[in-house]
C-alpha cells in the first residue's frame, strides 16, 4: 500500500534524521495535509521550503506541562479531525569515550531497576556513567515517547474509528518510534554504551507493549531502527546520508500491517530481534 496518511506529527524535526523525514514526507506522491514538526530548540532548526513548511510553537518533548496546551494546538490545526501518524524521533546519545503512566513513576522504575546497579558494579562503557547521563537519556528517548502516545491518543483512535480501512497500517493509525539496533538485548556482542543502549531497549519493550494495548483499538505500533547515519549523533564515518535512511524507513513504513505491529524493523525492512 502507497504510504499517504492525511496527518502526520514527527518529534525532533529541527535536523538530522527527523528534518529529513519532514522533506520526504513532503516529497511523497500524495503527500500529507497536515505535517506538525517540533523541536526543543527553533533557533537551531534548519530550514526549509517555507511554502509547505513553517515552524509554530517550541515545543520539548519533555516537558509535561506544554503537552496538553500542544494537543489543543494540534487539535485546532487538524480542524478537531484524526492524526494519522506520531512518528517519535526525538532522542539523544551521551558519549564519554498508558493513561495511568507518568513521567515520575517511570523514572523511579528506572533509578531502582538500572541506575542504582551501576553504583555497585561499576561501561558507558563501565567506570564513567553517571546518574545523570543515565536519568537524561531514558527521560528523552522512553519517557517523552510515552507521554507523547498518551497525549495524543485520542488524536490517534479518532483516526481508527474514522478509517475505513480494515488492516492495520500507517495510512490508518500508527505510532512509529525511533530506535536502535543498539537497544536489541540479542544481538548486543560488545556491550558498552549503556545510557543509550538501556533507555533504546525500554523503548522497544514500550513498542511491544503500546502494540498489545492498542491492537483493537487498530493502531499499528513498530520500533524502526535506521541504521548507522551520518548526523551529529552518528558522527561523519556514518555508513548511511539522512537522505538514504529516511528513503527505506519511508518505504518500510508503507508495507507495514497488522503483523507488522510490535515488531523492530531496519531501514531495508527486515526484522529485528528484541
Amino acid at each position: 500500500m502507497a504510504l499517504c496518511p492525511r496527518s502526520v506529527l514527527i518529534t525532533g524535526a529541527n535536523r538530522g534524521l527527523g528534518l529529513e523525514f519532514v522533506k520526504q514526507f513532503l516529497s511523497l506522491p500524495k503527500p500529507p495535509e497536515i505535517l506538525i514538526a517540533t523541536c526543543r530548540d527553533v533557533a537551531k532548526a534548519e530550514v526549509i521550503n517555507k511554502r509547505s513548511y513553517s515552524p509554530l510553537d517550541i515545543v520539548d518533548v519533555g516537558d509535561t506541562a506544554a503537552l496538553e496546551s500542544f494537543r489543543n494546538e494540534v487539535d485546532g490545526l487538524l480542524q478537531s479531525q484524526e492524526l494519522n501518524v506520531l512518528l517519535n524521533n526525538a532522542g539523544i546519545h551521551i558519549r564519554k569515550d498508558l493513561q495511568h503512566t507518568d513521567g515520575d513513576m517511570l523514572m523511579e522504575n528506572f533509578r531502582i531497576n538500572t541506575v542504582a546497579p551501576f553504583n555497585i558494579s561499576k561501561k558507558q562503557y563501565i567506570g564513567n556513567n553517571s546518574r545523570e547521563n543515565l536519568l537524561e537519556s531514558f527521560d528523552v528517548n522512553v519517557v517523552s515517547p510515552v507521554l507523547l502516545v498518551q497525549t495524543f491518543l485520542p488524536l490517534l483512535k479518532k483516526a481508527a474509528q474514522n478509517s475505513s480501512i480494515k488492516d492495520l497500517s500507517c495510512n490508518k493509525a500508527a505510532i512509529i518510534n525511533i530506535s536502535s539496533l543498539l537497544g536489541s538485548i540479542e544481538s548486543n556482542k560488545t556491550g558498552g554504551m549503556y545510557p543509550y543502549r538501556t533507555s533504546k531497549a525500554a523503548l522497544n519493550m514500550v513498542t511491544k507493549n503500546l502494540s498489545v494495548d492498542l491492537r483493537n483499538d487498530g493502531i499499528l505500533v513498530t520500533s524502526i531502527h535506521p541504521g548507522w547515519v551520518q548526523t551529529d549523533m552518528g558522527g561523519a564515518n556514518a555508513d548511511l546520508t539522512t537522505s538514504q535512511s529516511v528513503e527505506g524507513c519511508l518505504q518500510t513504513l508503507g508495507k507495514l500491517n497488522s503483523e507488522s505491529s510490535g515488531l523492530m524493523y531496519d531501514f531495508r525492512g527486515k526484522v529485528l530481534p528484541y
